[in-house]
């Protein structure tokens, strides 16, 4: 009797240690409706990064070019290519017109500028005495995909912003970037040669719409 009574008492404890198919299936469906209900979220937070990213490396490179036109005490170009779609690329160069989809220092009129490697011979800037010299700026899209790009707004009348090396002025422009979500952002940049970004929609919190009136 002490055998048959120890069987179910041994069954209970082992079924009871588990899961039962319904606690299985429970679970995955609240992982599934979780999944669901986080995705949207997390793309929004990936398109809003890879915008924020774009304008800040834009900005990062206007401020690096006026800073070394002065030390450089010669003018320095930013020249872009934006229609508005997501396959934009700008360059900056010691060259007002340089071709930004020049991929090598050699090749004509590329977005390079000369700095000297130490050699006893400075080039230029065409790659005629020694191309060691010149050091490609080129910024694709790819860097940040799903952002577009146009330019509207440029002092110059063209495509290039100069920065001038005795007073650290600059044309003026507006460079705007959006994002596939639609979120939008503005860098700006005014004739003092100074540039901020902003949200022309307040589209994107962090940042001032106001900067943009």
């Amino acid at each position: 009797m002490k055998a048959i009574a120890s069987g179910p008492r041994l069954t209970k404890t082992i079924s009871g240690s588990g899961f039962t198919l319904i606690e299985l299936l429970v679970t995955v469906l609240v992982i599934v409706v979780v999944s669901v209900v986080a995705m949207p979220s997390f793309t929004g937070f990936a398109d809003r990064e890879r915008l924020s990213s774009a304008a800040q490396d834009l900005y990062a490179q206007i401020l690096n070019a006026r800073a070394e036109s002065v030390a450089r005490s010669a003018p320095l170009f930013m020249n872009f290519d934006a229609d508005g779609s997501s396959a934009w690329a700008y360059g900056v160069s010691q060259n007002g017109a340089c071709d930004v989809n020049a991929a090598v220092v050699t090749a004509a009129n590329a977005c390079v500028v000369v700095l000297d490697d130490g050699d006893g011979l400075l080039d230029p800037g065409d790659g005629s005495v020694d191309a060691a010299d010149l050091m490609l700026r080129r910024y694709l899209a790819t860097a940040h995909p799903g952002v577009s790009m146009s330019i509207v707004n440029f002092s110059s009348g063209g495509t290039s912003i100069r920065f001038d090396p005795i007073r650290g002025t600059s044309d003026a422009a507006d460079i705007r970037l959006v994002s596939e979500e639609g979120l939008r952002l503005t860098v700006r940049l005014g004739l003092l040669g100074t540039p901020r970004i902003c949200s022309p929609d307040g589209s994107v919190d962090s940042y001032s719409e106001l900067d943009c009136t």
